[in-house]
């Protein structure tokens, strides 16, 4: 199963589903209104679809948009089909697609060809057509921004842009990050640099547990009757013995 995840796009800027490959449309359903992640069992998937490909071979896609599903059961596909779009219906609590490839029923990792319903037996390569086509990160920064504000998840959500320039009087300075497949013990490092070369916040964050999704932010309150201005940094990083992943972003004090 593989959690596609567009905080603050999916939903307003209309980003379509594709069919990863060709075949025959086996279930569809629409009209699943967003629920805030209370959908009932029976609709946790919200609107979505079924693709039989064939061979044993099926392909299911969860959480579309509310009037988005464009197939019917019955019908034929090829690849790269429009199928709707990236929605937050069913049991979900942000806009992403849920796609599931199973092989007879049993669940197959199309990153590695694990089957993972027995014994993670190994299929010889991984089935995407060419590997370059889906890369696998384990672990991922998976957006970051400066604010002048804390900010929470909901509202990440709802829109994860980083200003390119923030007011001089803003009431703080604030860099945060989402972190995709965070594992115990890993390590979150914040920091904001001022125009000067100086750090002016620096925050170091020990992850309890593993997590899907996880939202870290920090910064530091204004003192002075304004920021001085000029370029502002933000450096995010991960650490799991080293660091495995690291990302940075501007903004501009007027």
């Amino acid at each position: 199963m593989l959690d596609h995840q567009l905080p603050g796009h999916g939903t307003r800027a209309g980003v379509d589903v594709l069919a990863a490959a060709a075949g025959r449309v086996l279930r569809a359903r629409d009209g699943v209104a967003p629920t805030g992640g209370k959908a009932l069992s029976d609709k946790a998937c919200g609107n979505g679809l079924v693709i039989d490909h064939g061979g044993g071979w099926r392909t299911q896609y969860c959480h579309l948009a509310r009037g988005s599903v464009r197939v019917r059961p019955g019908q034929y596909l090829g690849a790269r089909a429009r199928l709707g779009r990236v929605g937050l219906s069913g049991r979900t609590a942000f806009p992403h697609v849920h796609f599931s490839v199973r092989r007879h029923g049993k669940v197959v990792d199309p990153f590695s060809g694990l089957v993972l319903a027995s014994g993670c037996k190994r299929s010889p390569k991984p089935i995407w057509r060419t590997a370059n086509e889906a890369p696998y990160r384990p672990i991922e920064i998976q957006v970051a921004g400066l604010a002048s504000e804390p900010v929470t998840l909901d509202g990440l959500s709802e829109n994860a842009s980083s200003p390119v320039s923030i007011d001089k009087n803003a009431p703080a300075l604030v860099v945060w990050a989402i972190f995709l497949g965070t594992g115990p013990d890993d390590i979150a490092n914040l920091e904001i640099w001022g125009p000067d070369g100086r750090n002016i916040a620096r925050h170091r964050t020990r992850i309890a547990r593993a997590q899907v999704r996880a939202m870290i932010f920090a910064g530091k309150r204004r003192r002075a009757p304004n920021w001085p201005r000029g370029r502002y940094r933000g450096v995010v990083s991960l650490t799991r013995g080293t660091v495995v992943m690291r990302a940075a972003v501007v903004t501009t004090i007027r």
